[in-house]
């Protein structure tokens, strides 16, 4: 199947490595991975704590690194590039 803009949503904690997801992008014509700090789900907070409520377990850490890969034609992706950097400039 053809698409003239692919995102993929994806975070530090998954299976594959990044450079392996750009990777399998990159017989499109452009690829960029937009990255963010984000908090981790509420269970990584609340499974330390066995059924009785007795702490069992220490929180490892509370972020995640997330990615959106974007492949697609290149002027769509280095708008989107532009877009997200205005974003993150304005932001600060």
């Amino acid at each position: 199947m053809r698409c003239e803009l692919l995102v993929l949503s994806y975070n530090n904690e998954s299976w594959i490595s990044l450079a392996d997801l750009e990777a399998m992008c990159a017989h499109h014509e452009a690829v960029i991975t937009l990255a963010f700090s984000s908090q981790r789900y509420v269970g990584a907070r609340i499974g330390i704590f066995n059924p009785t409520g007795q702490k069992v377990g220490t929180v490892s850490h509370v972020l995640n690194q997330e990615y959106l890969v974007v492949a697609g034609k290149a002027p769509t992706v280095r708008a989107i590039a532009r877009n997200h950097a205005d974003a993150l400039a304005q932001a600060i």
